[in-house]
Order: C-alpha cells, then structure tokens, then sequence
C-alpha cells in the first residue's frame, strides 16, 4: 500500500464500511449547494423537517445534515425529496457555481417566509 495509511476497520466489522473507506469522495460544495436548495424548497412550501424526513423515510437529524451539507445525500433519498417538494430532481442543481453559496443565496430569497421576533 504504497502512500497511503491503514485505516482501522470499526469493531466487529467483517468488511469496511463505505463511510471509513480511504476512497470514500469527502463533502464538498456541491453537497452544500444541494442541501441548500433542499431546505429553501422545504422553506417555501412551509414543511417542516419532520414532515419531509417522515415521507422520504429518514431520519429527521439525518435529513438535517443533508440540507446542511454535513452529509452526502444519497440519490434514492434525494429523489424522494424532490418528489416531495414537488420540484425535479435537476432543481437542486440548477444555478449551481463553483465557488457560490446556495445557503446565502437561499437567505434572501422573497418567498421564504421569515420568523419575527
């Protein structure tokens, strides 16, 4: 294993998980642009985290770290979210730059309704 480190399989483990894998592509911008979009969508249509995550069956902290970018969302899950966002798949990569923040452009976007106080 030349230039690589070994990386310690988690107890019990027969085989290695994807998620431990050396080769397992990190998160990145375009997981960061995607959850954004996600969660400006949820936003404008008034769902909440919980409502989404019980349709897509998933976890609500889970869908949480998607639209937070903190976790690569898998395409089942994000095909079942954009159904039930009720916008195509190819939304949440529409106007993605390298290099732009969705979450910022999200921020400010008219139709999402904003909490007073």
């Amino acid at each position: 294993m030349r230039g690589r480190t070994a990386v310690e399989l988690p107890v019990g483990a027969t085989a290695m998980p994807f998620e431990f894998s050396p080769y397992a592509p990190p998160v990145g911008a375009v997981d960061r642009h995607i959850g954004a979009r996600l969660a400006g969508r949820r936003q404008m249509l008034g769902m909440s985290i919980d409502v989404i995550a019980h349709v897509t069956r998933l976890d609500p902290a889970t869908y949480r770290n998607y639209e937070a970018g903190l976790e690569r969302i898998p395409a089942a899950a994000l095909f079942e979210a954009c159904r039930a966002l009720k916008v195509p798949v190819r939304f949440v990569f529409d106007l993605y730059a390298p290099g732009a923040d969705a979450a910022v452009e999200w921020a400010f976007h008219p139709h999402i309704p904003r909490r007073m106080g």
